[in-house]
């Protein structure tokens, strides 16, 4: 049975052999390898438990973020075991397996060129997504201002993709909130200081309760309302499960890449985002 040892020596190799198409595999493989195999431990397993227990860490990241990896993983899945029928297995076969799927794909995952929503930003000016921003690569993630969890590691990697860029150059990078009802343009305006955001080229982005119901389901944001109680006075408590992901939007407002907000190294999403 053949073995493959996986640490982050073999991933930062396998990041440079792999084609553009298998990046969010490779996300996720390295989360498997963080949480699973202990990180500084070299571990090996056989190459079909490697592929099961990915293919069962993309069926979670499907449940919360709604994306379509969990299709095209399982149609890719029977090519990817073809390898471990060989003698040995070999990183530019698989490389070059992979490369001969990709040339079958869209580089786009989608095009937002045929929609328009109204927004408003942290300054309470009104923006129209993607007209907008045509013309420059976008950067943007999802938040909400009274989250407990991952919305301040979304925010932070949003704001390390742009300090950590050699050359931004007219990359514009915006956070978007999915709870409207408590996220008004002061509320963010607040919490983009609190990150030292309140400034070019950051924009947090609100809306009607209805544009943002409708944003979210087009850029295929998953919500939930998780918890809630009444406070005195009347107010009302509530916290959201909701999706993690961060989104690379090309100049001509086509979906390029779909990342795990928090858990996608950021070197991945700046390579990407000099690319175009």
């Amino acid at each position: 049975m053949i073995s493959y040892v996986y640490n982050q020596r073999n991933f930062n190799n396998l990041r440079k052999l792999l084609p553009d198409f298998c990046l969010h595999y490779l996300c996720l493989i390295q989360k498997f390898y963080q949480l699973h195999l202990k990180k500084h431990i070299v571990n090996a397993i056989s190459f079909p438990e490697f592929i099961n227990k990915l293919e069962s860490i993309i069926s979670v990241h499907q449940n919360f973020t709604g994306s379509s990896y969990y299709e095209s993983f399982q149609t890719h899945k029977k090519y990817l075991l073809m390898v471990s029928e060989f003698p040995k297995f070999s990183l530019t076969f698989l490389a070059s397996l992979l490369l001969f799927m990709a040339s079958c794909s869209s580089p786009a995952i989608d095009d937002f060129s045929d929609v328009q929503f109204e927004l408003t930003n942290h300054h309470g000016e009104t923006v129209i997504f993607p007209d907008d921003f045509e013309g420059s690569p976008l950067v943007m993630g999802f938040i909400y201002t009274h989250c407990p969890d991952i919305c301040s590691f979304i925010t932070s990697n949003i704001k390390k993709v742009y300090e950590e860029t050699d050359s931004p150059g007219d990359t514009r990078f915006v956070l978007v909130t999915f709870d409207p009802e408590r996220d008004t343009p002061e509320v963010l305006r607040n919490y983009a200081s609190a990150f030292d955001m309140d400034r070019e080229p950051f924009q947090f982005l609100t809306g009607s309760s209805e544009t943002i119901q409708e944003f979210m389901q087009r850029v295929s944001v998953r919500t939930q309302e998780s918890y809630s109680r009444e406070l005195e006075g009347g107010d009302r408590m509530y916290f959201i499960n909701h999706s993690d992901k961060i989104l690379l939007i090309d100049q001509r407002s086509r979906l390029i890449f779909d990342y795990g907000g928090s858990m996608t190294p950021v070197d991945i999403i700046i390579e990407d985002l000099e690319k175009l």
